[in-house]
């Protein structure tokens, strides 16, 4: 993975040796929730003693014009005159060049500002170098707020002071400009007409504190991504990724305290390639998959000499490409744009694909999964047989959307836990067993059948019992949600029995013979590889959803008949006592003349599979609750046919 980032630094910087900081430039939305994002330039005369504010909409190249950079990591001073959090600029950035570039023009900034626009409130416990000055709103002009005022409602605590102050410069955008604070994404510093990231001295203080003070001690070695012998540094704090674990004893070099030269260590250009590299998959290699968020990083199998305008376009292209397998709307996507990418399409031997999930929590950057080594022909079936299934589900059901079977439709079969987030939404928690499910996908590794019947199990229950707020399974009706659940499960499995990757499966009997049985439900069995002790289970459920369709009514649409199945298991001795009762409700609902072929064949399968038995009480439950969501998915289909009929038939009428 590391040698990808750094591949990408080489080609990103061969553009313009010059632009460093440029190439490390975060891309902001130019939108965010349908509203159109601004950057406010903040300018100081510093002769009129007046503040001015000036706003741009964000453009592809704001970020890198602005030197949008991301603020100071962690606990370090905030040095960054571009920036998203307002209350930085507010307080801290501009005092703190006084110690961290003593003299010269930054060092000297704040003396030149503080008495025309700065309040200041002296040292406060706990907060070290930070908020001894906040900004005047008063003399900035953006409100008649008297600051002493402010200062007791903040309650001599300098971060709601600081937060008082940047609400008053809130208040003022909005009241002056229109610009309410979810349109703004990004602030930047003017001073008399000077934008300050355009400041040679500011360039010249953020290589060296990004760079250089790295490689200040002349340290010597061998360079572990470019294996020459060179000035050498084992501090990667300023990485988001995590290459090498640097914070524990076990994985240094002789068991010594904060000793990994020998283990990993980078030389300046490596170091500054793989930042470049690691700012380009962050903007352009970013995506979304399960609940969590990925970042697509390819490596070169071969030499490449792709120009920038050219590796732009196989940036788009590998996106294209990912999408398509992870929603139906990606897919049509890719199908409508592979004409545009037919010389990339041809050179897929030259890469393969890395996928990192990760969670980001403040300044914590946690890596959940790495799926290695992707060749993207892999795409190209996981698209094929996908593609497959789908035509397959329209065939036996219908044409819907249901039964795409796409990276993201398939997390939706695999009840994950979700918890609580502070805002009110939900965060996934055992995000392990899908990501396994990818990396089995992406790595053709076989996956557990017994593990998937569990899982479309529990996924049943969480519709039957309504367990929504637990999990990652959108709130819809219950009982459709059963039905459509369990036949696009049905079609996963035939998905992975198509990849081959289906592991304790049972393979379909050569011929079924139940000539009593409808074609279409055969059809059925044999394009979804059913066997012999799987079908008499789903005819059973075929006639429990007959049984609930006559209970059903508009006034009472509960259906008693599913409170007969156990969720958790039925081993075969319930099964047998279900059979006897569902005959009997049969005759009561006088339901069994139109079915007697249906029952007669499930009886017939049943009795003569029943000494040698080989499912599991959960996989019952699974085949039966199938047949009943196969019948309850025709009635749905069948009545619906009819109402848009008896709507044609009105509008003649008419």
């Amino acid at each position: 993975m590391i040698e990808g980032i750094k591949e990408i630094g080489d080609i990103i910087i061969s553009e313009a040796p010059e632009k460093f900081l440029e190439s490390l430039a975060l891309s902001v939305r130019s939108e965010n929730k349908g509203r159109k994002q601004h950057i406010v330039i903040i300018e100081f005369d510093t002769t009129r003693g007046t503040v001015n504010f000036e706003v741009e909409e964000i453009k592809e190249d704001t970020a890198r014009k602005y030197l949008w950079l991301g603020n100071a990591k962690a606990n370090n001073p905030q040095d960054r005159f571009t920036t998203n959090n307002l209350n930085y600029l507010v307080s801290q950035t501009i005092p703190n060049f006084v110690l961290l570039v003593p003299g010269g023009k930054l060092g000297n900034l704040f003396e030149k500002l503080k008495d025309k626009f700065y309040y200041g409130i002296g040292s406060q416990e706990n907060q070290g170098e930070k908020h001894h000055y906040i900004w005047n709103v008063e003399k900035l002009g953006v409100s008649s707020q008297n600051m002493e005022e402010l200062w007791e409602k903040a309650d001599n605590s300098s971060k709601k002071m600081v937060n008082l102050v940047s609400n008053e410069i809130y208040n003022h955008l909005k009241r002056e400009i229109s610009l309410n604070k979810n349109e703004i994404s990004l602030f930047t510093l003017k001073i008399d007409d000077q934008l300050m990231v355009n400041l040679p001295e500011y360039k010249k203080y953020l290589e060296n504190s990004i760079v250089e003070e790295l490689f200040s001690d002349r340290t010597k070695g061998v360079c572990h991504l470019c294996q020459k012998e060179k000035e050498i540094t084992q501090n990667m704090t300023e990485f988001s990724f995590k290459y090498y674990i640097t914070d524990k004893i076990g994985f240094s070099s002789e068991l010594q305290k904060k000793s990994f030269l020998k283990n990993f260590s980078l030389c300046k250009e490596c170091y500054k390639r793989l930042l470049i590299g690691e700012s380009f998959v962050k903007n352009n290699f970013r995506s979304y998959l399960a609940g969590t968020n990925l970042y697509i990083i390819p490596k070169f199998i071969f030499i490449t000499s792709f120009s920038i305008d050219k590796f732009k376009e196989w940036v788009r292209y590998i996106n294209v490409s990912f999408n398509s397998i992870t929603s139906l709307e990606g897919l049509r996507k890719f199908q409508e744009s592979l004409g545009d990418y037919l010389e990339f399409e041809e050179r897929k031997n030259n890469f393969i694909l890395n996928f990192l999930f990760y969670k980001k929590a403040q300044s914590e950057f946690r890596i959940l999964k790495l799926i290695k080594d992707v060749p993207p022909s892999r795409l190209d079936i996981l698209r094929k047989k996908q593609s497959e299934v789908h035509d397959i589900g329209v065939r036996l059901f219908g044409e819907s959307n249901r039964w795409d079977l796409s990276l993201g439709g398939i997390y939706y079969l695999l009840p994950v836990h979700m918890t609580r987030t502070k805002r009110g939404g939900k965060e996934i928690v055992d995000y392990k067993k899908v990501l396994e499910f990818y990396d089995a996908l992406f790595s053709a590794r076989p996956i557990s059948y017994k593990f998937l019947i569990k899982q479309f199990v529990e996924l049943t229950c969480v519709y039957r019992f309504e367990k929504f707020n637990s999990y990652n399974i959108k709130s819809e009706n219950p009982e459709m949600g059963i039905v459509y659940a369990l036949l696009r499960a049905n079609l996963l499995l035939l998905y992975l029995k198509k990849l081959k990757l289906l592991k304790g499966d049972r393979k379909m009997e050569e011929k079924l013979n139940a000539p009593l049985l409808p074609e279409k439900m055969k059809d059925y069995f044999r394009e979804i590889g059913y066997q012999k002790t799987q079908i008499p289970l789903f005819l059973l459920g075929y006639l429990i959803g007959e049984v609930g369709n006559a209970q059903y009514s508009p006034e009472n649409r509960t259906k008693p008949v599913l409170n007969k199945i156990t969720y958790q298991g039925m081993n075969i001795g319930k099964i047998l006592r279900l059979t006897n009762e569902i005959f009997e409700k049969l005759k009561q609902y006088r339901k069994l003349s139109y079915n007697e072929g249906i029952f007669e064949e499930m009886k017939k399968l049943l009795d003569g599979n029943i000494k040698s038995w080989d499912l599991s009480d959960q996989e019952n439950v699974f085949y039966i609750l199938s047949g009943y969501a196969y019948n309850t998915y025709k009635v749905l289909i069948k009545n619906k046919e009819k109402k848009d009929t008896n709507k044609l038939e009105g509008g003649k009428d008419a």
